[in-house]
């Protein structure tokens, strides 16, 4: 099934509907397995606390905005940016995620780091990812200037670029701890429309900053569609207030699903290719 869906032939509404439905089958694996479903609450219920302590210290006499709405608008924010101060634990989530799968055990060594060493580099993807978020509006903004375009458009332009970065989010830790090592990926499809346009300053910037998500733009790049879908459901899982609670563990898992399928898919290909060589 891996290899249809992923094939060059299959249709662009299967895939896309194939990686929509990661949220389904992730959705159901936490049902079903409790050491995985152990693993998404513990980090979840404690970002919950760290939002209910931010919402009831930053409370005010202010009645226009209530404490549950900081709440929410504090948890959101979290949500978007890299995991830090709880990425031992979002990673322990997607190796177990890996093993409901019967997929190949995940690559553990990043929990041989040193905590402080790996909220360090946690924390700098932060200030990149900040970083890119903010210099690619830019452009968006200076086109709509150009064009006279409403505000609503430049909003919604900058709001699909900011929503496209938490969805690298998603792909990139299963990706991190996918078994064999990344290797060095091949510059992100922004980074080349902007040297083709002679910005060649500007995407040599960028990319001294999106490097660390190289390979899951990559990946979005090798399957459109699928990630495509991915995407789509789950904006519809940030639109309702208690699954977008569980946001992150379910992103995750999903993603996981969607990066295993990949790996069962190549894995066909390159037998079907085996297979294929003349003997002798």
């Amino acid at each position: 099934m891996a290899s249809s869906i992923f094939s060059a032939s299959s249709a662009i509404g299967v895939q896309v509907r194939h990686g929509a439905s990661r949220f389904w089958v992730a959705l159901k694996l936490l049902s079903e397995h409790g050491k995985l479903r152990r693993a998404a609450l513990i980090p979840t219920l404690l970002t919950l606390v760290g939002c209910l302590v931010f919402a009831y210290f930053d409370m005010d006499d202010d009645a226009s905005d209530p404490s549950w709405r900081r709440f929410l608008a504090a948890f959101a924010a979290l949500t978007a940016l890299p995991p830090t101060f709880l990425m031992p634990l979002w990673v322990k989530l997607a190796l177990e995620s890996r093993h409901v799968l019967t997929a190949a055990p995940g690559d553990s060594d990043i929990l041989n780091s040193s905590y402080f060493r790996m909220l360090k580099t946690e924390w700098m993807k932060v200030a990149r990812q900040a970083f890119i978020v903010s210099i690619g509006v830019f452009p968006i903004l200076l086109l709509s200037k150009l064009l006279s375009l409403p505000d609503l458009i430049y909003q919604l332009a900058a709001g699909l670029w900011a929503f496209y970065w938490m969805v690298l989010d998603a792909i990139d830790l299963p990706l991190e701890v996918a078994p064999g090592k990344l290797g060095i990926a091949s510059p992100s499809w922004f980074e080349q429309g902007f040297a083709a346009v002679k910005l060649g300053w500007f995407a040599r910037a960028i990319a001294r900053f999106a490097t660390p998500w190289r390979h899951a733009i990559h990946f979005t790049e090798r399957h459109p569609a699928a990630t495509t879908g991915f995407a789509i459901a789950a904006g519809l899982c940030l639109l309702n207030p208690i699954i977008g609670v569980f946001f992150r563990s379910l992103a995750l898992v999903a993603a996981t699903c969607l990066i295993v399928d990949d790996e069962q898919a190549l894995a066909i290909e390159r037998s079907l290719a085996a297979n294929e060589l003349p003997a002798g």
